[in-house]
């Protein structure tokens, strides 16, 4: 008769392995490491009642439930999805634009720091036109870089080098 195994005596047991696997994705993914410890727990729990021990060692079970949860998270399209902002109900009044320069936030420091031009690229981001901001809300960030550049190249009649020294201003802020 094989003896009952417990989440607590699986975790006294195995729990330096598991902040071991939760440490070396951490690194790997960027990830935080307590919510890949959480992560891995959930996953050890989830898995422990279908733990057979004539098809492999507890440990290798664990190690197995615990990366594959972890690895899960950090490789999660629906963790990583990015929720359009909705840009409709704003008026004149309350646009973003508005709201930014605020001294009690860390935009509101920043768009202090900056010269005026700087302000017009934060003010160009604040308040784009409708194509220009589903590109900075969905693109990737080499794509959103780009249309921005490119919006005040065509658009606003900047030089690029201007596009470029105004970039690296707000770059450096930030």
């Amino acid at each position: 008769m094989e003896a009952t195994i417990t989440m607590e005596s699986v975790w006294e047991q195995y729990k330096e392995m598991i902040y071991n696997i939760a440490w070396k994705m951490a690194k790997q993914h960027n990830e935080d490491f307590d919510e890949l410890v959480s992560e891995g727990i959930n996953g050890v729990m989830k898995y422990l009642p279908r733990y057979d021990s004539a098809k492999s060692s507890l440990c290798t079970w664990v190690y197995r439930s615990a990366w594959d949860e972890m690895k899960s998270y950090c490789i999660n399209p629906k963790r990583k999805r990015h929720v359009a902002t909705d840009f409709s109900d704003l008026t004149d009044d309350n646009d973003l634009a508005h709201q930014l320069p605020s001294t009690s936030s860390w935009i509101g420091d920043i768009m202090q720091e900056i010269g005026d031009e700087a302000r017009a690229l934060v003010k160009v981001v604040c308040e784009a036109p409708d194509e220009l901001r589903k590109e900075i809300i969905r693109g990737k960030q080499e794509r959103r870089a780009e249309a921005l550049k490119a919006y005040m190249i065509d658009v606003l009649d900047w030089h690029p080098e201007k596009v470029n020294t105004v970039w690296r201003e707000v770059s450096a802020c930030l």
